[in-house]
């Protein structure tokens, strides 16, 4: 009689403390089990929210693979391209064709900026937090780049003409061509942002104690003529005066004038330290100076850059009508980024076809 009530006991306490033990006790099914049961007949990966979910997966992953795809082959064909443009200048120079190896090494000097262009949209859209959400393809960003590449560009050319003009090499006169046709260049690129008067005179202060100043150096060093030496190094001094106060003029002081002299100066300190070294046979100093010449003069592409900005903010804004400085050469100015615009473009056609799909769904509802 104990053990019964004991029984009993622990069966109401059971049933107190589990839902639905007495219902199971007697042989029932409690409403919570039944209602369990029926949600899980209807169990399923087949609802409208779930295809919404797949069509997404779908496109969206598809769009990935595509524009990967496609950034590989736009890759590889740029690769391509710039193996090609050092192979056609190295061929052109060994067939004699002197002219046309610096015309096409000029092309693919101006085709890796392209490169870079596209490189760093796609980095700066991938990861923008890193980059504080700026962008690399403003107008205020390819005007730098516009100067980096010329500025950089003139000391190439300058130490390939002097070198060669030194050496006698039968090249010297293609490469003082290829620097003719960079002050072109460099000229179109002042005429787009201070016009006609603003661009006649760079070129007077340009050329007059600054490229005949450089061929007066090479002159001296075949000769040994050291009072041609000495008076060549005056004529740059006077340039880095004279165009220092060009641009401080030019940008309103927005570059003072004071620093801009001063850059110029290390500018042409860098590019006489260069070809002294390689007269006097010290080449591996010259490359190493070459280096820091070429590096120096992002700085001043950037300062330079700043400057006119800072001048004219509002021909920057993005957003708003105006052109950057032409420079006579295509590229910078004008090259988008295919393989960016590519991706986008994807990303806007699979957003579209999932619209489509989600609304035939509701349609078919």
């Amino acid at each position: 009689m104990k053990h019964t009530k004991k029984f009993a006991a622990s069966a109401m306490a059971a049933a107190l403390v589990l839902p639905g033990t007495a219902a199971f006790a007697s042989g029932g099914a409690s409403d919570d089990t039944m209602m369990h049961e029926d949600k899980a007949k209807n169990v399923t990966v087949k609802t409208k929210a779930a295809d919404l979910r797949a069509t997404l997966d779908q496109l969206l992953s598809e769009h990935f693979v595509l524009a990967v795809m496609d950034m590989k082959k736009q890759y590889e064909e740029v690769l391509r391209a710039h193996e090609a443009d050092v192979y056609k200048t190295f061929q052109e120079y060994a067939a004699g064709d002197y002219e046309g190896s610096y015309n096409t090494f000029r092309e693919g000097y101006s085709r890796m900026y392209d490169i870079s262009k596209a490189l760093s949209v796609a980095i700066t859209t991938q990861m923008p937090e890193k980059f504080d959400n700026s962008k690399a393809d403003t107008k205020a960003a390819d005007l730098r780049s516009t100067l980096n590449s010329l500025a950089a560009e003139h000391v190439a050319l300058a130490n390939l003409s002097m070198t060669a003009g030194v050496d006698q090499a039968k090249d010297y006169d293609a490469a003082n061509w290829a620097e003719d046709m960079h002050t072109a260049d460099f000229k179109a690129a002042i005429k787009s942002i201070y016009g006609e008067a603003g661009a006649d005179q760079f070129e007077q202060a340009w050329t007059k104690n600054h490229i005949e100043a450089q061929a007066n150096l090479v002159t001296a060093a075949i000769n040994d003529d050291k009072k041609m030496m000495a008076d060549a190094q005056d004529m740059l001094k006077m340039f880095s005066n004279d165009f220092g106060a060009f641009l401080g003029a030019a940008t309103e002081e927005n570059l003072p004038t004071k620093a801009a002299q001063e850059a110029v100066a290390g500018h042409e300190t860098y590019v006489q330290d260069t070809f002294m070294q390689y007269t006097e046979g010290d080449y591996k100093g010259s490359v190493d100076t070459f280096r820091e010449s070429y590096a120096y003069m992002y700085g001043v592409g950037e300062n330079l850059g700043n400057a006119i900005v800072m001048q004219s903010p509002e021909k920057f804004m993005d957003g708003t009508p105006g052109s950057m400085p032409n420079t006579g050469n295509g590229g910078m100015s004008d090259t988008s980024n295919n393989a960016t615009t590519g991706a986008l473009a994807l990303f806007g056609l699979a957003l579209g076809a999932a619209g489509i799909v989600v609304a035939r769904k509701r349609q078919n509802a």
